[in-house]
């Protein structure tokens, strides 16, 4: 006897929608408060991370730590075509050249181009530098400027070579500026005023927009010496102290070895010795 399979039993679709949108519903519950939960960490998390790697926060650490750099900014010349000073200062250079080895300066018997011109011959400046320091501070708070010195980096034999000076040109004026005596153990560094006589210059304020201007004329090297500055500040509370030098190096200022046989200056289309 044949048996007849049994039929399956279909469900209605009325039901079986029904039975879709109720399970839809059940896994929306059970799944929403873990997206919103993920969606309100991952906003948090993202805040957290903007804040840490934001300016504000670094800026924070860096008061802390004291990796801020210093309120005040310095901007160093030391090509004197680039400024004009009072000081009665013409630029003599040693390089290490016989004469005849030496081509026409710039400008003849003046300075015009002579720095730059001297320094692509390797010369160093020769019996004295002058330099020109410009200080201003970082934004409009105001920085006190407490003091400034003068730091012997080393001190080497004077120099062989030839010096390269001028004729008639008369000593540096008694006007307002920096002088640093090379020729003392310690050197020494002192303001002159406009009566020219040593003053106390210090503090001074500066800020962004309000800036000091020094030049410094260093003079009677003892041999060849390598030199920087120290200036001392105040700002916000806190105490600093910030080096000048020639863009990461020492200033130099040398003395010639037998200046007198080795000095020349340019007249008449030619090299001549004093």
């Amino acid at each position: 006897m044949a048996v007849s399979p049994r039929k399956r039993r279909r469900r209605s679709p009325r039901k079986a929608k029904r039975t879709s949108t109720t399970s839809w519903w059940r896994r929306a519950l059970d799944t929403w408060p873990k997206k919103a939960a993920a969606a309100v960490g991952a906003a948090l998390f993202a805040s957290a991370m903007s804040y840490f790697f934001g300016a504000d926060f670094w800026s924070g650490v860096e008061k802390k730590v004291g990796t801020a750099g210093p309120p005040v900014q310095i901007t160093t010349i030391t090509d004197l075509d680039r400024f004009h000073s009072n000081i009665g200062h013409f630029p003599e250079f040693i390089v290490d050249r016989p004469i005849d080895k030496v081509s026409r300066p710039p400008s003849g018997n003046t300075p015009d181009g002579r720095y730059r011109w001297a320094k692509e011959m390797g010369g160093v400046d020769g019996r004295a530098s002058l330099i020109r320091v410009v200080v201003s501070g970082k934004d409009d708070r105001p920085a006190l400027l407490q003091g400034l010195r003068v730091k012997l980096a080393e001190r080497r034999p004077p120099l062989d070579g030839t010096l390269l000076t001028y004729t008639g040109i008369g000593s540096a004026q008694s006007v307002r500026f920096f002088q640093v005596d090379l020729g003392k153990s310690p050197p020494t560094l002192k303001y002159i005023g406009d009566e020219g006589e040593p003053e106390d210059h210090f503090p001074l304020r500066v800020t962004e927009s309000d800036a000091e201007v020094f030049d410094i004329w260093a003079a009677l090297p003892r041999g060849d010496q390598l030199w920087y500055l120290e200036l001392d500040y105040t700002a916000d509370g806190e105490q600093g102290t910030i080096r000048i030098d020639d863009h990461g190096k020492p200033f130099r200022t040398a003395q010639v070895s037998g200046s007198r046989e080795n000095a020349y200056f340019w007249f008449g289309g030619r090299w001549r010795q004093p």
